[in-house]
């Protein structure tokens, strides 16, 4: 008999279709000055999930994206920048 091996942590993301539409096909631009924006992600550990997808005690990496510009160094969020499309 095999033994199932579980890690005990869980990834999850969570993008409005908005959010993965910016994602995935828009262009990043600084909205104060124009300059290129780089992404990056973090992420925090929670243990307290209520979803039916994950089990209760399991520790989960919720991922964020930001973005910071390359020329102004302004930050912002993947929220703020989908939420204000021009």
């Amino acid at each position: 008999m095999r033994k199932r091996i579980v890690s005990g942590t869980e990834m999850r993301y969570s993008f409005t279709f908005g959010e993965l539409a910016y994602l995935l096909f828009r262009k990043k631009l600084c909205r104060n000055c124009g300059g290129d924006l780089e992404k990056y992600k973090d992420f925090a550990v929670r243990t307290e999930i209520r979803s039916p997808l994950f089990k209760n005690g399991v520790e989960v990496k919720e991922y964020k994206y930001h973005f910071v510009c390359t020329v102004c160094e302004a930050q912002f969020s993947l929220n703020e920048l989908a939420s204000k499309q021009s």
